[in-house]
C-alpha cells in the first residue's frame, strides 16, 4: 500500500472516501491527508493452520497424519513439556513420520 501525503489548511473529517468502486481514501489528521489505495482482497485462507498431535504411548518413531495439505513445521515436547529434536521425513502433505534417539510419549506442534 503506497502513501502520498499533503498539506492542507483545515481539515474536512476524519476520513472521506473519494472513490467508493475502488476503496480509495483520505484520511486527514493535524492539517495531514494521507491518500491510500486499497487493492482488491486476496483469496480466502485455510481454515486450519496448526493441529497438535498427542503421543500417548512411549516409541523412538511417530508417524503423524494431519489434516494440514502441506508439510508443515514440526515442534516435539515430551510429556514435561520439554523440547525434543528428532528426525522429521515427509510422505505427503498429510503424513510425517519423527525419529528419535529415545522412546517417550508426548507432543507434536504442527504449523
Amino acid at each position: 500500500m503506497s502513501k502520498k501525503y499533503v498539506q492542507v489548511s483545515k481539515p474536512a473529517s476524519k476520513e472521506v472516501h473519494i472513490n467508493a468502486s475502488t476503496n480509495n481514501k483520505v484520511v486527514t489528521s493535524q492539517n495531514q491527508v494521507v491518500v491510500t489505495s486499497v487493492g482488491l482482497q486476496g483469496p480466502a485462507g485455510t481454515t486450519a493452520s496448526s493441529e497438535v498431535f498427542t503421543q500417548a504411548s512411549a516409541s523412538n518413531e511417530w508417524v503423524i497424519n494431519h489434516s494440514l495439505n502441506k508439510k508443515p513445521s514440526v515442534t516435539v515436547v515430551d510429556s514435561a513439556d520439554t523440547v525434543v529434536v528428532g528426525e522429521v521425513s515427509f510422505q505427503s502433505n498429510s503424513r510425517l513420520t519423527v525419529k528419535f534417539e529415545a522412546t517417550f510419549s508426548g507432543k507434536a506442534y504442527l504449523n
